[in-house]
This record gives C-alpha cells, structure tokens and sequence, in this order.
C-alpha cells in the first residue's frame, strides 16, 4: 500500500499553523488562499499562500515555496514581484 502526499500542500499547512501561532501573541490574523484571493487587474487573479492582518486590516501577503529544484524559479520570481504591484 503506497501513500502519496502533496508535499507542496502539507508544507503550505505546517506555515500557516506556526505562523497563526506565533502572530496570535502579537494580535496578527493570518488568511488562507480562500481569504487573500485578490485581482491585480481584469485579467490577473493574485492568490497568496497567506494574508496577513492586524485589526482586519491587511498588510503583508507571503507565499511559502517546497522545492526539491530550486533551478525551476521563474514562475516563483515572476508572482512574487506581482504581490510588490
């Protein structure tokens, strides 16, 4: 019997529960891809691994990356600069 994991998805999980650990103490909410899906224009649909809050107001978006190749970057390079818009 073989198991098999989406290691990107389990690694996704493992951030957004330390982090909603350690922003508790600090007043910080942290939302998952369902609650930081934002349009950066008609064509372009953003969806950070994580939003992150104060007082409802949003002010850091933050994606986590599992890779075993890190030679294959572009795409990451390319959303990351399109959260800085």
């Amino acid at each position: 019997l073989g198991l098999g994991f989406d290691m990107n998805k389990v690694f996704e999980g493992f951030v957004r529960n330390r982090l909603r650990q350690a922003g508790k103490s600090r007043g910080l909410q942290i939302s998952d891809k369902r609650g930081a899906s934002t349009r950066l224009n008609q064509e372009v649909r953003l969806e950070p691994d994580f939003l992150v809050s104060r007082k409802g107001h949003p002010f850091a978006v933050a994606d986590c990356k599992y890779k075993v190749d890190w030679n294959q970057v572009n795409a990451d390079i390319f959303q990351m600069l399109a959260y800085l818009e």
